[in-house]
């Protein structure tokens, strides 16, 4: 666009230019002018606002009172907000934020800006990717592992049932020969007692009658039917596992890397810290106050009582009467066995509790959510299917079952205070005889849980158990 410039008044022809005819509108009064006028500063004007306004500004715009002679630029420079401008700009041209236009150098950065925005965006998706690959991965990993966890428990477990089996031949062994053993103790003392008495004896034919009685060997197998190794029937076992051990290091140092001992803890510095639940428990050499680190409160929950258990106010005792209690309906709710379970489900952590039993026939045990509520067939029977594990009581002796079948167990003590420790991820249940001073392990289950488990228990006639906290 050609623009020709002119001189009016105290303005000179730096300073004014005349504009075509679309650009001729007078900033002032609005009328197309036939020779439209602007300064540098970019305000159009008639010839007669100009000139009238002229005498009142002196040498600065009569609009925006801005001086040309001090802005050191020449009118033809038209401000971006003037149309020629747009026009120019129009054509492919660009300015910044303080309306100077951007030379070729900017539009190079430009350019390059564009493309690291678009190296980033690639540069974001391919982190993403990796994101969603590495996660893939540890689930993967996760998964298999679980898998070789709950097969070596499989195993174990059968390895566990085989010293079982072994203990009980053993232990039932032990106890015929000291039968036999306590048998002739008696005998022995009936033949004591004889002899004391034949030494008072006067009468010469009951002497030797009572002298062949007395004298006359005993009919003893039983000492020289013990054997040696019967103090110890699982050195064998425990050679084995000691092999066993031995062969497991080296594969782990050979394929799996160094294999720390389990009681060692990850260090401070380790970004995914470990909880305490890491540290194992020996379930024969455990002390209740290693138990008692992992105490776990637990509620009964009423939902679940059967109409002929009572629960007390603060729902930590259960006592079996033979008033329907007239709870209301729920589908929870155990129709037909008198059932209670508590209302806190476990998994995760560690945890222990302990019950006090007061009674002569009582179950404690461990369920998923999903047994049986109605009826009375194993499916509703703690320890009677293969989704809970159960500690049965009975007149001064212990039973355990689960999937249907019960064992019973020869302790030497008995007592009404029974801990129960769960370490649901490494799959162990195990049962306690508890006294102030120590415990007994009774029993140790073995499973891969696969859910939440909830505290139940199954109360016989007058019998009342409570949570002891």
């Amino acid at each position: 666009m050609k623009t020709k410039t002119t001189s009016i008044g105290n303005y000179s022809g730096d300073c004014v230019r005349t504009l075509p005819g679309d650009e001729r509108g007078c900033t002032v009064c609005q009328i197309m002018a036939d020779r439209p006028v602007t300064l540098q500063c970019g305000h159009p004007f008639c010839e007669g606002c100009f000139h009238k306004d002229l005498a009142r500004s002196g040498a600065s715009c009569p609009r925006c009172r801005s001086s040309s002679e001090a802005s050191g630029t020449r009118a033809a420079a038209v401000g971006p907000a003037h149309p020629a401008k747009r026009q120019r700009l129009s054509s492919g041209g660009r300015t910044n934020e303080t309306g100077h236009a951007l030379d070729d150098a900017d539009l190079e950065r430009l350019d390059q800006l564009r493309g690291l925005l678009r190296e980033s965006e690639k540069t974001l998706q391919e982190n993403r990717e990796e994101q969603k690959r590495v996660r893939s991965t540890i689930a993967s990993v996760e998964r298999t592992a679980g898998d070789v966890v709950t097969e070596s428990m499989r195993v174990f477990g059968q390895l566990e049932h085989l010293v079982k089996v072994r203990q009980d031949a053993v232990v039932s062994t032990t106890n015929g020969q000291l039968c036999q053993l306590m048998t002739e103790e008696a005998e022995i003392k009936r033949r004591k007692l004889k002899m004391q008495q034949l030494l008072t004896v006067t009468n010469r034919i009951q002497f030797l009658q009572d002298w062949a009685t007395v004298t006359s060997p005993l009919e003893s197998g039983a000492s020289s039917s013990l054997s040696t190794d019967q103090a110890d029937p699982f050195s064998d076992v425990r050679d084995a596992l000691s092999t066993l051990e031995e062969k497991l290091r080296a594969f782990g140092e050979e394929h799996l890397g160094d294999v720390p001992p389990q009681h060692e803890l990850p260090s401070g510095d380790s970004p995914c810290p470990v909880s305490c639940s890491a540290v194992p428990l020996s379930p024969e050499s455990v002390r209740r106050e290693d138990l008692l680190r992992y105490r776990r409160s637990l509620t009964l929950d009423p939902n679940t009582a059967h109409k002929f258990l009572w629960l007390s106010d603060d729902e930590k005792k259960v006592t079996r009467g033979t008033v329907d209690q007239r709870h209301p309906y729920h589908q929870n709710r155990f129709s037909h066995r008198s059932q209670v379970l508590c209302r806190e489900g476990l998994q995760g952590d560690r945890c222990y509790w302990e019950v006090e039993v007061l009674g002569a026939k009582a179950e404690i045990s461990l369920t998923y959510e999903g047994i049986k509520r109605t009826g009375i067939s194993n499916d509703s029977s703690f320890g009677g299917n293969k989704i809970s594990w159960c500690l049965e009581m009975d007149n001064g002796k212990y039973s355990v079952s689960y999937g249907g079948s019960s064992e019973p167990l020869i302790h030497s003590v008995y007592r009404l205070t029974i801990g129960v420790f769960l370490d649901f991820h490494a799959g162990f249940l195990s049962f306690y005889a508890v006294s102030p001073d120590d415990v007994v392990l009774l029993r140790r289950f073995s499973s891969a849980f696969r859910e939440p488990l909830y505290a139940g228990f199954w109360l016989g006639q007058d019998c009342s158990i409570r949570l002891v906290e």
